[in-house]
């Protein structure tokens, strides 16, 4: 996971959830991260001692994560925005890969105006289409 995103109980949660991490991945980051996640000592050893049951750790990140679903969802979209930013693909396949994104997402519609099959008034090239993009990652990198 990446430190500088945030980590919290509710990127974890939503990490197991969508698979994006497996409960090794998820105890490895609690473990890494125990000061940050305010995890006492008690909570570290339950965790170790769980490290193999999916379903326990899913509980506690429920109970953890204080129903804050979006947090961690925000997270895991911000994560994958950046992957692709980042990379070295055209802005073409840039636009592509964004829109399955979007998909595994569930069309969060705040990624609308940087979908490239769908551009809303006044961007009608591919580079203003990613433009907008790199402007919403600026929003929310800041936010």
């Amino acid at each position: 996971m990446d430190k500088e995103l945030g980590i919290s109980w509710a990127a974890l949660l939503v990490g197991l959830e969508k698979q994006f991490l497996d409960v090794g991945q998820v105890v490895d980051t609690i473990n890494a991260n125990d000061l940050v996640l305010k995890a006492d000592d008690d909570l570290i050893v339950y965790v170790n001692t769980h490290r193999d049951d999916t379903h326990v750790i899913l509980q506690l990140l429920e109970e953890k994560a204080n129903a804050n679903y979006e947090q961690g969802n925000a997270y895991w979209q911000l994560r994958a925005l950046l992957k692709i930013k980042d990379s070295a693909m055209t802005i073409k396949e840039k636009l592509e890969h964004i829109a399955s994104e979007w998909a595994s997402f569930h069309y969060p519609a705040e990624w609308q105006h940087f979908i490239y099959y769908m551009p809303t008034k006044g961007t009608g090239s591919k580079e203003q289409v990613y433009q907008e993009f790199l402007t919403y990652i600026d929003k929310l990198a800041q936010g």
